[in-house]
């Protein structure tokens, strides 16, 4: 029996493969039909090269930002431009008197720190400022807690300042 319907099967694709050869329309339609399978997946297994290829030889965006600082100067009040000013002079005084006391390294640190946590009570002396910055971290954050009133969690400071802020020598 098995061999009957292996007979009337070879029989069938003799038969179509004939009646597909001698019609061109027909014959045209397999080979389109067995080519775009053929493209497809030749398509399917270049895909991963085209995507690798992409991602290793594409380049960020780049955004360049343009900022008018007369614009927006022009638009703060003059309080505002005072309190910048007071700021900009403050920020310059620690940096002398950082250098003063041979902590240079410690300067950035020192500097953000006073903007941070000192914006309601500026100080005068940024030599007494400057010197608690010779004390390891711990002690720096009680001695600037102690003498100047402030409630700075050292926790916190230890993970601003060795996460965010990198690089900043303690």
């Amino acid at each position: 029996m098995s061999e009957a319907l292996a007979a009337a099967g070879k029989a069938l694709l003799k038969m179509i493969a004939v009646d597909t050869a001698t019609d061109k329309k027909k014959r045209n339609a397999v080979l389109i039909a067995i080519g775009s399978i053929i493209a497809a997946l030749v398509a399917v297994m270049l895909l991963p090269f085209a995507v690798i290829y992409a991602i290793t030889n594409s380049e960020p965006p780049s955004i360049e930002v343009s900022v008018d600082e007369a614009a927006v100067l022009s638009q703060l009040d003059d309080e505002q431009l005072a309190s910048m000013a007071d700021i900009e002079s403050d920020w310059q005084a620690i940096a002398e008197a950082m250098e003063d006391a041979d902590l240079q390294e410690q300067t950035i640190k020192a500097q953000l720190i006073y903007v941070s946590c000192f914006e309601d009570n500026r100080i005068t002396d940024f030599t007494e400022y400057a010197a608690h910055f010779s004390q390891d971290s711990e002690q720096l954050i009680q001695a600037l807690n102690d003498d100047y009133g402030l409630d700075i969690d050292y926790d916190e400071y230890m993970a601003v300042f060795n996460n965010k802020i990198g690089g900043i020598s303690q």
